[in-house]
């Protein structure tokens, strides 16, 4: 019996649900009316992208220094403790500069000392290599600044079809109310004999289309918004509300002038 309970545990401890962790819990949680503007500042801060390509440009930074730091003075401190039946040779850890090794004897071993190097000639190959870091640095910082300018486009156009997408939501939103209007007066067109019943039915038809493009049309606005998240490197629970609008009639106007502009000089050739 007490065998059957131990194992009653074990089971359920295995087979219990773990807990969920939340992949983008480091992602920054976002509740605020957003601009263009300030969308494409998160972008530019937050982006993982642009966290990466920062860390690059840090790392050949580094390897740059790196490669300066050959040219320079060196200095090594090294210990030896050992004690054996057999003679070995051992050499300092790889990445002290300059490396010692020792020739370890038979018996009880202890050695301390230092080492000073510093490069006289080398035939061009460490000035080649500080050519090469600095080569590497220039084109990962080029890189960066190309990865901006892409985050940037790709969050105003982001943000831009989430305009568009919500545009559609209230022209979808619009047309359903004006065949719910429709359908209304239709019935009591209906009732009083004035139109047949299927023309009724023909309006309550389009109405379920209408509200099937409004739902279309939600969907695609929530899929735009998630987007727009993801390119800014945000959480996608945060709670954004678009504060730009699309500006209708600045096409219209330019295109107007344009006409009227070539009119007159169809009349001043005559």
């Amino acid at each position: 019996m007490r065998w059957a309970m131990v194992l009653g545990i074990i089971f359920c401890l295995l087979t219990a649900p773990t807990a969920q962790v939340d992949p983008f819990s480091t992602r920054p949680k976002i509740r605020q009316p957003l601009s263009l503007r300030e969308a494409v500042e998160i972008a530019l801060r937050e982006s993982p992208i642009l966290r990466g390509a920062v860390a690059e440009l840090k790392a050949a930074e580094a390897r740059l220094q790196m490669a300066r730091s050959e040219k320079r003075w060196q200095l090594s401190l090294n210990a030896f403790a050992s004690t054996g039946t057999e003679s070995a040779i051992l050499a300092s850890p790889p990445t002290v500069m300059p490396s010692a090794t020792m020739l370890l004897p038979r018996r009880t071993f202890f050695d301390a000392n230092a080492m000073l190097m510093f490069p006289i000639f080398t035939g061009g190959r460490l000035e080649v290599l500080i050519r090469q870091a600095e080569a590497v640095r220039h084109a990962t910082a080029a890189q960066l600044e190309a990865m901006r300018l892409d985050v940037a486009l790709e969050t105003k156009l982001a943000y831009r079809r989430a305009l568009l997408a919500r545009e559609m939501v209230r022209v979808a939103e619009v047309y359903v109310a004006a065949m719910e209007e429709r359908v209304r007066v239709d019935k009591v067109a209906a009732q009083v004999g004035r139109i047949p019943e299927f023309w009724v039915l023909r309006s309550e038809a389009e109405l379920a289309n209408a509200r099937q493009m409004l739902a279309s049309a939600q969907r695609d606005y929530e899929t735009a918004l998630i987007a727009l998240k993801a390119i800014m490197g945000v959480h996608p629970d945060s709670e954004i509300t678009l504060t730009d609008e699309l500006r209708r009639d600045e096409g219209r106007g330019r295109g107007t002038e344009r006409k009227g502009t070539r009119g007159e000089g169809r009349v001043e050739s005559r």
